[in-house]
């Protein structure tokens, strides 16, 4: 989905001017599923000029679905002070571990993580393919004064920079959407030689045990979602391939979360050295250097 010019500005005059904190938490409680009539008069309507929520029922809209996914992410970031979400668990890959670095992000979302290193890095990109993401990420930069805000349109598994651009590419709760061994290589290439790849992200064990409580007292559908998760993760660890997949609209309908061995494995092919593979619950934290190419 991508706003065309007239509607990005006016989303953009209208969340500038609103208070960003409270507008992103309430779309973040109508993401997890509070009902709207809890929502003050005022701020209702001004979801409604969004076109984020239904004027009659009050419910998400397409758009608002969108929306609501970038909300939650900055009020997430918010409540962490604008800290990197992983600096708790790891606090040796907080900001100043990336101090004067060209980095990347793949799959960056609606930016936050951009917005948190750069003060930091010698230069920071995003790389995401969904255009309101990338829209709203941008009225976000904005109303927080940072004019150094870059983010490119594509896919991890077709970067469009040269090889050997970034000293560190990192890649955070986004790889399940991807076809990872492809993105891999991807990420290597664009390294420079000794460069780090940071992946964070659930894998298999805490993916099953987290959707199975969750499927208790869930819906129908959400039991089919598990269950169709599952089973692309498995035939994904075996084929390098999800075998039930169906047409969507959406860039994350059909995740997957292999084991740790068999990441490790499509970052060794890729030509990525492991050098940790650390639990920060309920995420693994792979780190690996690209390796300077063998000379016969």
């Amino acid at each position: 989905m991508l706003l065309d010019p007239s509607e990005f500005q006016r989303t953009r005059a209208l969340l500038l001017e609103a208070d960003l904190d409270t507008l992103s938490a309430a779309m973040t409680r109508l993401h997890f599923g509070e009902l709207p009539e809890t929502l003050p008069h005022e701020l209702r309507d001004r979801l409604e000029k969004l076109g984020w929520i239904d004027p009659g029922t009050g419910a998400l809209s397409e758009r608002g679905w969108f929306a609501a996914d970038c909300c939650r992410e900055y009020h997430f970031w918010t409540e962490r002070n604008h800290r990197l979400p992983f600096e708790t668990e790891a606090p040796d890959l907080a900001r100043d571990a990336f101090r004067g670095k060209s980095v990347l992000e793949v799959g960056c979302g609606s930016g936050t993580n951009l917005m948190s290193l750069n003060d930091t890095t010698r230069e920071i990109v995003g790389l995401e393919p969904l255009g309101i993401y990338r829209q709203i990420g941008t009225i976000f930069a904005e109303a927080h004064g940072v004019t150094d805000y870059h983010v490119k349109a594509g896919s991890a598994e077709a970067i469009p920079f040269p090889d050997g651009r970034f000293d560190v590419v990192v890649c955070v709760t986004a790889h399940q959407y991807f076809n990872i061994g492809p993105a891999l290589t991807e990420i290597a290439r664009v390294l420079r030689n000794g460069g780090e790849a940071i992946v964070i992200g659930c894998t298999l064990r805490p993916y099953l045990w987290g959707g199975l409580r969750a499927s208790l007292g869930g819906s129908l559908r959400e039991v089919r979602s598990h269950v169709v998760t599952a089973v692309n993760t498995l035939s994904y660890m075996a084929l390098r391939r999800r075998i039930l997949i169906g047409s969507s609209k959406w860039t994350t309908a059909y995740p997957v979360y292999p084991s740790r061995r068999p990441i490790c494995g499509l970052m060794k092919e890729a030509g990525l050295g492991v050098h940790e593979a650390r639990s920060i619950y309920p995420e693994t934290c792979f780190r690996a250097r690209k390796q300077r190419p063998r000379h016969h």
